[in-house]
């Protein structure tokens, strides 16, 4: 799993970019407002999980368009995108349950 952080005037440009190439597009991708995800931050959070092969690919074309958050950022930003992951999970199975 990797994290880049995008200004909100290139989402659309990033999102063309990453979903139109045959490689990338086989990536999961999730945006994530960073303040949605409770940091004081107007930036987009770009999430990609997949093949390493395929992960290396989206960092070379989507170039300075984005940019690799620290460590410590990148690994609160992971823990925070899987506790509202998991939080949708509950809340989708309470409605078949």
């Amino acid at each position: 799993m990797r994290v880049y952080l995008l200004n909100k005037e290139n989402y659309k440009k990033v999102e063309e970019i990453i979903t139109k190439n045959e490689k990338t597009s086989m990536l999961s991708i999730y945006f994530r407002e960073m303040r949605g995800l409770g940091f004081d931050d107007d930036r987009i959070a770009l999430i990609l999980d997949g093949l390493e092969e395929y992960l290396k690919i989206a960092e070379e074309i989507l170039g300075n368009l984005v940019i690799k958050p620290e460590k410590d950022l990148e690994e609160k930003i992971i823990q925070k995108f899987k506790e509202e992951e998991e939080r949708a999970k509950e809340g989708f199975g309470f409605l078949f349950s």
